[in-house]
């Protein structure tokens, strides 16, 4: 499986490099989390933002190619745990609905066990949001915890 996602992830590496995370549909916030929490030998705790096609609960191919990469920065990382919020929004959208962002969020759990080899632990959790609009109800944040 890894095997087959190495040319997705070069071409969309390529992508996300010259055009920047937000053409892919995602945020790389602060990679580092900050200096009072630097992870164990050195390696910062990174969080991702993943969005989600409307009523998709689908990873699109070049998000699955950022994780990786990400996964790929962290090989020599203690990675502790990996968490998942997804994000929900009844009254707001209909496409982000507590049913819909459980499923983004065990699609991207599946993905990041598969990814670390199921040697880090992965919770998930929904996160209930009553202000986000337009893509924001459409969002999961991965976070490495080191």
């Amino acid at each position: 499986m890894l095997r087959s996602l190495k040319p997705l992830w070069l071409a969309s590496a390529l992508v996300v490099a010259t055009l920047g995370p937000a053409s892919a549909g995602l945020d790389m916030r602060g990679a580092p989390t900050g200096p009072e929490r630097p992870g164990v030998g050195g390696c910062p705790e990174s969080t991702l933002d993943v969005y989600f096609r409307a009523f998709d609960a689908e990873v699109s191919d070049e998000a699955k190619a950022v994780l990786m990469s990400l996964a790929l920065a962290y090989l020599s990382c203690d990675v502790e745990r990996i968490e998942i919020d997804s994000l929900a929004v009844d009254s707001v959208s209909p496409d982000s609905t507590p049913d819909i962002a459980a499923k983004r969020g065990e699609n991207l759990a599946g993905l990041m066990r598969l990814i670390f080899l199921g040697r880090t632990d992965v919770v998930v959790q929904v996160q209930r949001a009553e202000d986000a609009f337009g893509p924001e109800t459409r969002r999961a944040q991965v976070r490495l915890v080191t």
